[in-house]
C-alpha cells in the first residue's frame, strides 16, 4: 500500500498538509492510462483514510509495488 502523504512526496517533492483532491484526480488518471480496471484482472483500490493498494484479481492478493527510497 502506498500513503497519500508518501505519493504526494515522492511526487512534489513537499509534505502533505493540505486537504485536496489533487492525488485522487492524478490517480484516477493513472487508471485510465494504465488501464488497471477489472476486466484487466487488476484494481487500484483505495484505502480509507490511508492511501492506495494495487490488487491483482485472479490470485487475489497485493501486488508489492517497493518504495522509491528518497536521496
Amino acid at each position: 500500500m502506498l500513503s497519500r502523504d508518501h505519493i504526494f512526496a515522492m511526487v512534489w517533492g513537499r509534505e502533505f498538509r493540505e486537504v485536496t483532491r489533487t492525488i485522487d484526480s492524478h490517480v484516477s488518471r493513472l487508471r485510465l492510462l494504465l488501464q488497471i480496471e477489472p476486466h484487466n484482472d487488476f484494481r487500484l483500490q483505495p484505502v480509507y483514510k490511508s492511501g492506495y493498494r494495487l490488487l491483482h484479481l485472479r490470485s487475489n492478493e497485493n501486488v508489492v509495488v517497493p518504495h522509491a527510497e528518497a536521496a
